[in-house]
């Protein structure tokens, strides 16, 4: 996608015929035609490395926040906010194209299809309803996932707050208490040490009350990282 419209792109952006454009025109396409390609050509490398793993729902945070750190880098992020418009088709009343409004235009496109080739089916199928703007898709996108994460989020702190240990090992049951702390942190909400540490003892068998307060004590001291392992 990116090769046919960098392709179609010139073909706008080196004129046909000098005698349909003066000099100075012409200069300011080729100026322009350069320009994008030397700019769009890495930020599209970057974007597809980056976007090797496709947005499905769970991993909004992370995908979100790898595009922005690309896209701000390359100072596009107004394409995506809506903050940078369209300049005017043609320069004055004479008719003369406005080669700024070529551009815009094509690296509007270029990054909806990036965005487009960045999301798993499951996503794209659900978003793809009359988006011809890079700002349009990621308005829809915020707004499905956006809602979707708020959801997750909510059910993950649920579970950690009314989990129990049950019959299960103590290994077991804090490795679950892990994996939803885990599960809040990719979402974008992690949850203060102080909670999970709580979370976890409130959920222990009614045999470990004798020693609650001891082992909270000792875990408070601990290192963040022993206390977020399952080796303890």
């Amino acid at each position: 996608m990116v090769s046919e419209l960098l392709r179609a792109h010139a073909r706008m952006a080196i004129p046909r015929s000098s005698s349909t454009l003066g000099s100075s025109s012409t200069s300011r396409r080729i100026t322009s035609h350069t320009n994008f390609t030397s700019v769009m050509v890495p930020l599209g490398n970057s974007f597809n490395q980056i976007c090797s793993v496709k947005l499905d729902g769970s991993n909004y945070i992370i995908w979100r926040s790898a595009i922005l750190s690309l896209i701000r880098d390359y100072k596009f992020d107004g394409y995506l906010f809506g903050t940078k418009t369209c300049p005017p088709q043609f320069l004055d009343e004479s008719g003369e194209v406005n080669p700024n409004h070529d551009d815009w235009q094509s690296h509007d496109q270029i990054l909806l299809g990036w965005l487009y080739g960045s999301l798993a089916n499951t996503i794209a199928g659900q978003v793809t309803d009359f988006m011809s703007l890079a700002n349009e898709l990621w308005l829809a996108i915020e707004e499905l996932c956006g809602a979707n994460n708020k959801a997750q989020i909510q059910v993950h702190r649920t579970m950690l707050q009314t989990y129990r240990e049950g019959s299960q090992s103590m290994v077991g049951y804090h490795k679950k208490m892990k994996e939803l702390s885990d599960c809040l942190n990719i979402a974008g909400s992690p949850i203060p040490i102080e909670d999970l540490i709580s979370c976890t003892l409130a959920g222990l068998d009614s045999e470990y009350l004798p020693i609650v307060s001891v082992l909270q004590y000792q875990w408070t001291k601990m290192d963040k990282s022993i206390v977020y392992s399952s080796q303890f």
